[in-house]
């Protein structure tokens, strides 16, 4: 088990053996991003809002991070967006909208099967999961967010979504399934 307060340690650690093994390119890379998934594990857990996340689950909350990763950049990259990205009259996601997709991303439980992420043409940002017999979709166009989910013949909404808990519970229970 890794001590949140060990991480810096561990960091530092990998920091000396990536500067002293000769590592390939995607060797270091992968390195440099444990580097930073370790500062903002130490920076973020805190102010954590799932306060049980314990030693027990921080590998697995580590991984889901780096995990998540390639979709926080895809975010990042909305901010590149300019008026008419996708046509007349559309407009780019606010940074607020992107900061609040970022933190719901960020708040999925760990072994969470990752969503799609798109921008529309309106500004929102939608974090979606779709199968034939699952629809849920969150969508981002300011601070807070809103849910609609659809299992199998159930469906449910949600206002008010910061957080992957504020899911409605049909949701969350089948990402959790085994």
């Amino acid at each position: 088990m890794i001590a949140i307060n060990r991480i810096p340690t561990y960091s530092a650690n990998l920091a000396g053996l990536s500067a002293m093994m000769l590592m390939t390119p995607a060797a270091v890379g992968l390195a440099n991003v444990v580097i930073d998934e370790c500062k903002e594990a130490q920076l973020q857990a805190p102010s954590s809002p799932d306060k049980s996340v314990g030693n027990a689950e921080l590998p697995q909350r580590f991984l889901q991070r780096i995990a998540v990763r390639p979709l926080l950049q895809q975010i990042e990259r909305y901010s590149e967006f300019t008026a008419g990205w996708d046509g007349r009259g559309s407009v780019a996601p606010s940074q607020a909208a992107r900061s609040a997709a970022r933190k719901f991303l960020l708040s999925l439980a760990a072994g969470t099967v990752l969503p799609d992420v798109t921008a529309a043409g309106d500004g929102e940002i939608s974090i979606s999961w779709r199968s034939p017999e699952r629809y849920v979709d969150v969508s981002f166009f300011g601070e807070i967010g809103a849910a609609f989910v659809r299992m199998g013949g159930e469906k449910a909404k949600a206002r008010n979504v910061r957080w992957f808990s504020d899911l409605p519970q049909l949701a969350i229970d089948s990402f959790l399934e085994a």
